[in-house]
């Protein structure tokens, strides 16, 4: 019954989503970015990477070295740019967004 229970459930997902059988488990399943995530989460997530890579990574070997993490000039370098609150309210400093452009935001992080 689990067998045949199973394989209905990655039918009705391959269908909906886009999911398909991973080989190292066959009751596994992996969902693409393309199945999950718009061009508008895809164009988030590019950006938040390119800040990334522009302000935070050429610094993380110092600051490793120096066995310190600048919490708040991170953070508010990621919230200057928007990616803090991505889901809340725009007249609370948000971009009003739902909570799927979060999961992005926390992914790419």
């Amino acid at each position: 019954m689990f067998s045949s229970l199973s394989r209905a459930l990655h039918t009705s997902l391959k269908y909906h989503f886009g999911v398909r059988r991973t080989r190292a488990l066959s009751t596994s399943i992996e969902l693409t970015d393309e199945a999950i995530f718009t061009d508008e989460h895809q164009t988030l997530r590019f950006s938040l990477r390119k800040l990334i890579d522009q302000h935070i990574n050429p610094y993380v070997d110092e600051w490793e070295e120096a066995k310190s993490f600048p919490a708040h000039q991170v953070f508010k370098k990621l919230g200057e740019a928007g990616f803090l609150g991505v889901n809340k309210p725009p007249e609370y400093g948000g971009l009003g967004l739902d909570f799927s452009f979060s999961a992005a935001v926390a992914e790419e992080l």
